[in-house]
């Protein structure tokens, strides 16, 4: 994987790795949450080939279902909000650490937030008429990213953690805005 959710983004994992396996245990056996993050390369001046690995940032994710096969668990996730990793406490037999929630500053007129916020999901939801009138292929899904992160955006997310992990509406919205939109064409 090669890019980290945004927040009210899903996807789904397969999980076969039994270092996975044994985080997603963990996870549903807690409050069904992780981090995903991306271990990005670095160099670093000493080690056996100059380079390390290091990740600032990540999302903190919900497991929304969990499909078990006989090799591994497809499982579907939903991204929370955004994280800053400040320290690994753990490396084996996956990654521990820990996080910090990080929110966009908000304006300080909230009438005028409001009336964005507004704004965007009127446009969000235009753009959602559009996806359907585009017709994207059969094998697409008929409910959109957009349209299912809009949904999930505009309901606070009933997680159990930390209030501070929880965006605004605003920011939740604004990150809805971020999917892919289905029946695009790639040049």
């Amino acid at each position: 994987m090669k890019e980290v959710l945004v927040p009210s983004e899903s996807k789904v994992l397969h999980l076969y790795e039994a270092r996975y396996l044994a985080l997603l245990e963990e996870s549903l056996s807690r409050k069904n949450l992780f981090v995903h993050f991306i271990l990005e390369p670095i160099y670093m001046p000493g080690s056996s080939d100059g380079t390390s690995f290091a990740a600032k940032y990540g999302c903190l994710v919900l497991i929304e279902k969990v499909e078990r096969l006989d090799v591994g668990a497809l499982v579907s996730i939903r991204g929370v909000c955004r994280v800053k990793l400040l320290n690994f406490i753990q490396a084996e037999p996956y990654l521990r650490g820990l996080v910090i929630p990080l929110q966009d500053s908000i304006a300080e007129n909230p009438s005028e937030t409001s009336s964005k916020v507004d704004q965007l999901k009127e446009s969000l939801c235009n753009l959602i008429k559009l996806e359907i009138k585009l017709k994207a292929p059969k094998e697409a899904l008929l409910q959109t990213h957009t349209a299912n992160s809009l949904r999930w955006a505009e309901k606070t997310p009933s997680v159990e953690c930390d209030e501070s992990f929880i965006p605004s509406l605003a920011e939740r919205v604004s990150f809805a805005a971020l999917q892919p939109v289905s029946g695009n064409v790639s040049f």
